[in-house]
């Protein structure tokens, strides 16, 4: 997969990502909310590739979440690791322990509660994949019945072996 890497304001891609999916939850009466600490320094990565991890993440949060629930997108830097950590929490129904294990492999479909749909089973391993070429590394942590987070961190700058 080709990158491109250039500046990127963590602010301006969140904006951006929710901008894409605020019909959606618009529609399900999902309300997002944006936290980009003010410290975030503009940082070198593939903004688009950025962009589609948080509108990956931040739809499923969407479709995972019942109507008034809330979800979160966060930025903030660790100075000391210099990475750049961005988080998507949602007040949904939750991921099972069990299904950690394999939520990042491909054609893992799961059946949507909410609206009754497959997913194709391909967002979140191009997330771990576009994360991951990025020289970072995506988590998740989840309760059921109590929310989600996914969590992916980057570094400032991109990995020397990026081809660029």
């Amino acid at each position: 997969m080709p990158y491109s890497i250039r500046d990127v304001s963590a602010r301006e891609v969140v904006d951006t990502a929710c901008t894409l999916v605020m019909q959606m939850a618009a529609e399900g009466d999902v309300k997002i909310k944006i936290n980009v600490a003010a410290d975030v320094p503009v940082f070198k990565g593939d903004k688009e590739k950025i962009r589609r991890i948080l509108v990956n993440l931040i739809s499923n949060s969407v479709q995972h979440t019942p109507k008034n629930g809330e979800i979160t997108v966060s930025v903030h830097r660790d100075p000391e690791a210099k990475r750049i950590i961005f988080e998507v929490a949602d007040t949904g129904m939750g991921i099972p322990r069990e299904a950690f294990g394999n939520i990042f492999e491909k054609f893992n479909q799961s059946k949507i509660r909410k609206t009754g749909k497959l997913s194709t089973g391909l967002g979140l391993p191009f997330c771990k994949m576009a994360v991951e070429a990025h020289g970072g590394h995506i988590s998740v942590e989840s309760e059921l019945g109590q929310g989600t987070i996914f969590r992916f961190e980057i570094p400032d700058a991109p990995p020397a072996s990026n081809g660029n």
